[in-house]
């Protein structure tokens, strides 16, 4: 992040022609103000200027060449100062700054505010809080003792408890919180961080949840990284009435599941910007049953029944028919038999081998 610092009154330079290394200019150039990027300072103005290494920025006790120098801005690199000692470049004002050149020719003095700069956020607290260790330069302000240390998580967290290593670390306590990509911002003695990290709180996790039938009910929801501004859906349906006990706990009631939900389900939680799925099998004992399994176990012992009564009814009627047939026959041939008889017939004859044969 780039911060502008504007200098309070203006800082000229006058520039000779003592040796090739300048551009004579014929009026003094104006310093309109610096800037800093991390560990970077820009001085800007009017430069003329064709060689840096005649060119010194004089900030406390040190002595800085620059790195880049154009017509308009003069690039200083404050990370080839010490970090550590009495001669650290700590986070304050630097009054009288001053850009030299050749030695013999001072620009009008100004202040250089540095700020903290972050490079680094080392750490993944859980949603109930944690240490995490800020890394960075010029964490220390002008008075260990006294400074003042204000760092925010976002809009809504911060992390208090600062203990200070050194100049380039320092730790502290992350306050409850939720949520990927939170920016952490940090204000030393009311000077604000000329750069910007992010904090990434660990996401929710499930680890087991009640048993709970298509009726529906209340249902307990045990896991990692729960947060009171959760929110639980359970296939596919905002759980209600939701409390969450504390960071591993929730309750909530689960209304009735519609019928085209089939087993098994997915549960889901999610915390801000972070969310967390799991597989449920319902509770299939008594009417735990799923309503569709119910209308297809309904439909197939209606089906059966009417199966079987086809069955016996084609037995019924096939038999009947096979019975009345018989009859037909029965009474058929008994006709037949009256039709052919002749009383004058004798019913006993007698063969040649006088055997006597009943017809």
């Amino acid at each position: 992040m780039y911060r502008d610092r504007s200098s309070s009154s203006s800082c000229s330079i006058f520039f000779l022609s003592v040796n090739s290394d300048a551009v004579v200019v014929g009026s003094p150039v104006v310093v309109d103000g610096y800037s800093q990027d991390g560990n970077t300072i820009y001085v800007r103005g009017k430069f003329e200027i064709l060689y840096h290494e005649s060119i010194e920025l004089h900030i406390g006790n040190h002595t800085l060449n620059p790195n880049e120098v154009s017509s308009f801005s003069l690039e200083f690199d404050l990370q080839s100062l010490p970090t550590s000692g009495d001669d650290a470049i700590v986070s304050t004002t630097y009054l009288n700054c001053s850009v030299v050149f050749q030695q013999n020719t001072t620009s009008n003095l100004f202040n250089i505010t540095v700020a903290p700069y972050l490079a680094d956020v080392i750490g993944s607290p859980k949603t109930e809080g944690g240490i995490i260790t800020l890394m960075g330069n010029f964490l220390l302000g002008p008075d260990p003792k006294h400074d003042q240390y204000n760092i925010t998580i976002g809009t809504s967290f911060s992390c208090s408890n600062v203990k200070v290593i050194d100049n380039t670390q320092l730790e502290c306590l992350a306050s409850p919180g939720y949520g990927a990509t939170q920016p952490v911002n940090l204000f030393l003695n009311n000077v604000e961080t000329n750069s910007q990290l992010f904090l990434n709180y660990q996401k929710p996790t499930i680890e087991t949840i009640t048993k709970l039938n298509y009726n529906g009910g209340n249902v307990t929801i045990d896991g990692e990284n729960f947060h009171p501004t959760m929110e639980i859906f359970f296939v596919f349906q905002k759980c209600k009435n939701l409390v969450v006990t504390d960071y591993k706990r929730a309750v909530c009631f689960v209304s009735k599941v519609p019928s085209k939900v089939q087993d098994p389900a997915y549960v889901m939680v999610t915390v801000g910007d972070q969310s967390f799925s799991t597989i449920y099998h319902f509770d299939d004992s008594g009417k735990g049953m799923a309503p569709d399994t119910i209308i297809y176990l309904t439909f197939g012992i209606i089906l059966g029944v009417f199966i079987i009564c086809a069955i016996i009814a084609i037995v019924y009627i096939y038999l009947s028919y096979r019975k009345t047939e018989q009859l037909y026959k029965d009474a058929t041939h008994k006709y037949f038999s009256l039709e052919s008889y002749d009383p004058n017939q004798s019913m006993i004859e007698e063969d040649e081998d006088n055997v006597f044969t009943i017809q």
